[in-house]
């Protein structure tokens, strides 16, 4: 009985984190980089796992120093224009997100975007900005 009630609140914890940052995985891929030059070129066909100096746990670490008032909630090890990275989403106080690319060998800092609010992701429906005058003049 037990158990199952750890494995259902284990469940019912992943649903619900996976709710809540999805807007920035819908998102990720989305993100246009600048040109950038890190220190180990790839071929995107390349094992390049092998290739790290730096753990994903130093990346987010790093990341975490270099951008204020901000923890790191996702990281992966990506190649973006030819050099590898770790790509970390980062969150802030005000439920607001910015990506860091983070050197795999160096661990330096390569690129920062600006903070975007979670919402920003969300597309406006045509409803959205319909007004029930009825309802609007009774109040």
């Amino acid at each position: 009985m037990v158990s199952k009630n750890i494995i259902a609140i284990l469940a019912i914890v992943t649903l619900a984190t996976t709710l809540g940052i999805s807007p920035v995985f819908a998102d990720w891929d989305k993100t246009k980089y600048p040109n950038i030059e890190g220190s180990i070129p790839i071929e995107n066909s390349q094992n390049y796992s092998e290739l790290t100096q730096i753990t994903l746990v130093d990346a987010m670490t790093i990341a975490e120093n270099n951008v204020e008032n901000s923890k790191s909630m996702y990281a992966k090890l990506s190649p973006i224009n030819g050099y590898l990275v770790y790509k970390v989403v980062m969150t802030n106080d005000n439920h607001e997100y910015s990506k860091v690319l983070v050197d795999a060998g160096t661990g330096d800092v390569l690129y920062v975007t600006d903070a975007k609010s979670f919402d920003s992701n969300k597309k406006k429906k045509h409803s959205d900005n319909r007004h029930d005058s009825k309802h609007d003049s009774k109040m």
